[in-house]
């Protein structure tokens, strides 16, 4: 028997609290009309204002961007990064506010999930008053999502201080770089060894030849070695050579230099907040969700932590929002890795080693949102499972001995009796069917396609790159 709260066990300020993140997804959401509308105020509002100012300011378009240059007597123009050609800036602008929204249905759906499973929580878990107890589980949960948690001191203080840091390094370093880009004696971050030339003379063929390229960059006259060239707009140097980025130049473009350093504040400052956001999330429902499993391996398999019926429509126990949590989940961590892969789209430059890099190393991060809770409530499923297999298959053994006793003195031969055995195998077989059929994973043909896509939607930017360098030439 189970005795459901009266209230949940959990209210959305438990896993949110007056976290920046919540500060945002009260303004920024798919929920209500007011949410909906700061969510295309936040997307809308930057990229209108960056596309009159570079516009004015010519820098908008494609190739807008360029330094002199000739390469074997020729004159050609080194592509550098116009607006449009840094996705970085315009796709930050449209994923990161999305992110947020999608984050806060991953709060509400988490919500769901650990609200459900307290709701199965059996009297016997909630009666102890240990540190497995359900009381002790419920408390664990809640000091994690406010990053309070006594048992994991080092890292409550890595995350509740990091995101700041992280957030000031990412201002401080793309400010400095960028504002000091015209100053040769520092280092400039917008180089690449493969470069883009456009012929400078619309009459000649758009062909290159080895040779060496000569230009000038902030006042300094360069001439680097061609190491080859694979195509006819892309060259390999020996070395890596300085390109012109839109938003580098104060002083020819100084309202696209300024406003930059303020958008970089605001969504380069906010990623760090929500990567932790969705971190607490994961690590707050699955510390409730393995407590259970916990408390069980403590009492043995006959005392279960959740009372699981496996006749639920989900065929998951009545716990089927953990597929639903799982899939926000992987979405969010696909959201991050496409902010990243987006980075393949850079005009001028081709991706270096760093770009697949960071790339792979989210994918832990989403096979860890997927399996760190479906583990963690497993056990529950596979004891509720057992036992219920156990108990059915004990009723067939013995409808069993009573046909085998039966059969000695003939009373099987009445049509009655026979009925009576029959109709009882039949209903006990089919029930013990039922419950093998019971899945132990939350996971199904349908959802396993959405982990993939989603799995495969951050590497999207990188192909489209190759299919148009092979297309387009």
């Amino acid at each position: 028997m189970t005795t459901k709260p009266p209230n949940p066990e959990f209210s959305e300020s438990d896993l949110v609290g007056r976290s920046v993140f919540g500060v945002l997804k009260s303004r920024i959401a798919f929920r209500t009309p007011r949410q909906i509308l700061g969510l295309a105020l936040a997307v809308c509002v930057p990229l209108i204002v960056f596309g009159i100012v570079t516009t004015h300011e010519n820098r908008f378009v494609l190739g807008s961007l360029f330094t002199d240059s000739t390469l074997g007597g020729k004159p050609f123009h080194l592509v550098g990064m116009s607006f449009l050609g840094d996705p970085m800036v315009w796709g930050f602008t449209f994923l990161v506010p999305f992110l947020i929204a999608v984050l806060d249905l991953a709060t509400k759906r988490t919500l769901r999930l650990i609200n459900t499973s307290a709701a199965k929580a059996t009297q016997d878990w909630r009666d102890d008053a240990s540190r497995r107890g359900f009381a002790s589980a419920v408390s664990r949960a809640k000091q994690i999502w406010k990053m309070r948690s006594h048992r994991h001191s080092g890292t409550m203080k890595f995350l509740r201080y990091g995101p700041w840091v992280v957030a000031i390094f990412f201002w401080a370093y793309n400010t400095i770089t960028c504002a000091f880009l015209d100053f040769p004696p520092l280092p400039n971050p917008y180089t690449s060894d493969r470069v883009t030339l456009i012929s400078a003379d619309s009459t000649a063929q758009t062909s290159t030849s080895d040779g060496e390229l000569s230009f000038t960059f902030a006042g300094q006259a360069s001439t680097i070695r061609v190491a080859s060239v694979p195509s006819k707009r892309v060259v390999e140097l020996s070395e890596k050579v300085p390109l012109r980025k839109w938003d580098c130049e104060r002083a020819v473009a100084p309202w696209s230099f300024w406003l930059t350093r303020l958008w970089t504040a605001l969504f380069y400052g906010a990623l760090p907040f929500l990567v932790r956001q969705l971190l607490l999330l994961i690590w707050g429902a699955t510390s409730f969700l393995r407590a259970g499993r916990r408390w069980e391996e403590e009492h043995g398999d006959q005392t279960p932590a959740l009372a699981i019926n496996p006749f639920e429509p989900d065929s998951f126990g009545g716990l089927g929002s953990l597929s639903d949590a799982v899939i926000i989940y992987l979405y969010s961590v696909s959201i991050l890795a496409s902010l990243l892969g987006l980075s393949f789209l850079k005009e001028g430059t081709e991706p270096a080693w760093h770009n697949y890099a960071t790339m792979i190393a989210f994918l832990p991060i989403g096979v860890w949102a997927v399996l760190a809770p479906s583990i963690a409530v497993r056990h529950t499923i596979v004891g509720a499972k057992d036992r219920y297999l156990h108990a059915l298959a004990g009723h067939l053994h013995g409808i069993g001995d009573s046909i085998l006793a039966a059969l000695p003195d003939g009373t099987l031969a009445d049509p009655l009796l026979s009925k009576k055995f029959d109709d009882q195998k039949k209903v006990i077989r089919g029930l013990y069917d039922d419950v093998a059929k019971m899945k132990e994973w939350p996971f199904d043909a349908m959802l396993m396609i959405r982990i993939l896509f989603s799995l495969a939607a951050p590497w999207l930017p990188a192909a489209l790159k190759q299919i148009a360098g092979v297309v387009l030439k």
